[in-house]
This record gives C-alpha cells, structure tokens and sequence, in this order.
C-alpha cells in the first residue's frame, strides 16, 4: 500500500512538473535559450507534439516559439556581452533543429509550411541580434560559415514553388529586408559575396507579383 501510494504521488508530481513547464511554455513571459531546448527535447521524445497554428493551445506554443519579445529580453540582460551572444547562439541552434523537424514534416506531406517559412524568418531576427552584439563586442569579426548557409537557405526558399505560397516567401523576403543589412555589417567581404551570388540566381521574371517583388527586396537589401 506504501509503495503503491508513492508511486501515485511521484506520477502527480510529474504531472505538476509537465503542467507547469507547458503553462510557461504558453505564457506571457518571454522565453529563455533554456525553454527553447526543453521544448524541442520533448518533442524530440514525443512527450508534445511540434507546435502548429491549427489549434489555439498550439498556436500560443508556436507564436511563443516565435516572438521577438525572446530576444529583446536576452538583449536587455543584466549579462555580459559574451553571455547574450552565448544564449542567442544556443538559440539559434535550437531554431535549426526546429527547422529541420518542420520540414521533414512538410516533406512526408503535414501541413507545416506557414510554420516553416515562419521559423527561418524567425532565424534572421535572431541573426540580427546576434550581429549587433557582434559589433559591438568586436567590430573586425571573424568569419560565418553556419550563418551563410542559413541565409543562403532562407534566399532559395524564397523561390521554392513546390513548398511555398507567394505569401510565405513574400515573408521571408521581407524578414532578409529588414535583417540583412545589420547582419552584413560584420560579415566579411568574401562572405557578403557568397551572399549576392545566391541572390542573384533568382528569377527576376517569376510571373507571380509577389513572388517579383520577393526577389526585388532581396536583391536590394544584399546589395545595398
């Protein structure tokens, strides 16, 4: 009877424990670089599922996932530079398993794409905090391999018809509009080249208006 009435009381205490990490999940509090990989190792368990914009609990979950708020709290730290950079890059890490998760699921057919095109989007505004810190650590900079090919790969999705709505890659269009030129200024010259090469094997012709004016604002912010 003892034994079975601690076992009963350490499954409520884990029920508490679940209960309430999904409540701060879905919360008004910003999110940590701490909740961002508790989140993903659940789903990488299966204790939740990966967070979507069908339903309203869901959606909180993907919109918190999302939110710019994360990473003004982070910015405006009582933490040292090097420990906003650590945190963000923890997050950014995170965001690429994410991604990764996202569009296995599109790719076996789930409904995901909005998700998607909103996570890598969400990638570049966490790029661009990270650049400004960046510069203001160490204004000469060292090289960004894992950031090309991020940004690389936000720029071909933009012109990927099989994934994504005109809408969607009109969003990320936008989100280089707004992020690339401050994560520019502490990429080196060869690596910002790497950068226009990909922009310029977009179709300026794409016989979609917003998919031409994707390709437009792209092109500006790279070369600008």
């Amino acid at each position: 009877m003892k034994s079975g009435f601690m076992q009963l009381s350490l499954v409520l205490k884990l029920f508490v424990v679940v209960v309430a990490s999904q409540s701060a999940w879905a919360g008004s509090m910003p999110w940590t670089s701490n909740d961002y990989v508790d989140l993903y190792f659940r789903i990488y368990n299966g204790h939740v599922p990966l967070p979507h914009l069908r339903a309203e609990k869901q959606k909180a979950l993907f919109n918190h996932l999302v939110d710019p708020q994360n990473l003004v709290r982070i910015q405006s730290a009582a933490l040292s530079g090097d420990d906003k950079l650590r945190k963000l890059n923890i997050i950014l890490a995170t965001l690429g398993s994410y991604r990764a998760r996202y569009n296995y699921a599109v790719f076996v057919g789930e409904p995901l794409e909005q998700e998607l095109a909103m996570v890598q989007a969400y990638q570049l505004q966490v790029l661009s905090s990270m650049a400004r810190l960046s510069s203001a650590i160490s204004p000469t900079g060292a090289s960004h391999p894992s950031w090309i090919t991020m940004i690389g790969g936000v720029i071909d999705a933009v012109e990927n018809r099989k994934i994504y709505s005109p809408a969607q890659s009109a969003m990320m269009a936008d989100a280089m509009a707004r992020n690339y030129p401050i994560i520019a200024a502490v990429l080196t010259h060869d690596e910002r080249n790497l950068i226009r090469a990909e922009a310029l094997k977009l179709d300026a012709a794409d016989d979609n208006a917003l998919r031409r004016h994707a390709t437009e604002q792209i092109r500006r912010s790279v070369f600008q």
